[in-house]
């Protein structure tokens, strides 16, 4: 930046990296996303002052994931929200990219044909529905008892700056 030097070599960082977790040692591969939440949290320990309420991370890529769970037998709503910084998100699936979103020239399954993949298809997944049913029942802490639910996601509270990581995979039970 100063111009002083053409170029910095990351050797310096890279040690003090392996140093202070055993967890990103030499020649451990780890995944990009463990690394920089790792750096972030590590970065945000450093610059936030003690009692302090907020944190520098926080606003700068901070934001509030709240999640909703009913269940269908009392109607019970138990809410959480979650600080997050930054987002992973999933690619979807074959069949919930590319759905006419009336923009010119996108129909039905383009995204697909042409391997392409839109980022707003990727937070649709973020902001969805869905039942906890079968095997994976909501334990209702008013019923005492693992119950079918509903749930909800969205996101609250907009940062500065957002971090979007890609999920390398997706687990599916079949």
């Amino acid at each position: 930046w100063s111009g002083r030097w053409r170029s910095v070599s990351p050797r310096f960082f890279v040690n003090a990296v392996w140093k202070h977790s055993l967890l990103f040692g030499a020649r451990k591969q780890q995944d990009a996303n463990e690394f920089l939440n790792f750096y972030l949290g590590r970065v945000d320990d450093e610059l936030k002052p003690k009692d302090a309420t907020t944190s520098v991370m926080m606003d700068l890529f901070g934001l509030d994931q709240y999640q909703e769970v009913q269940c269908d037998e009392c109607k019970t709503v138990t809410k959480r929200t979650e600080p997050l910084l930054g987002l992973v998100l999933s690619l979807p699936n074959e069949s919930d990219v590319g759905v006419t979103d009336g923009k010119a020239g996108m129909t039905d399954g383009d995204a697909v044909n042409g391997n392409d993949i839109h980022l707003l298809d990727c937070f649709k997944s973020l902001q969805a529905t869905g039942r906890f049913v079968g095997e994976n029942q909501f334990y209702c802490d008013i019923c005492q008892a693992k119950k079918d639910a509903e749930w909800r996601v969205t996101l609250q509270r907009r940062p500065q700056s957002l971090l979007i990581s890609l999920r390398r995979t997706l687990w599916n039970k079949e």
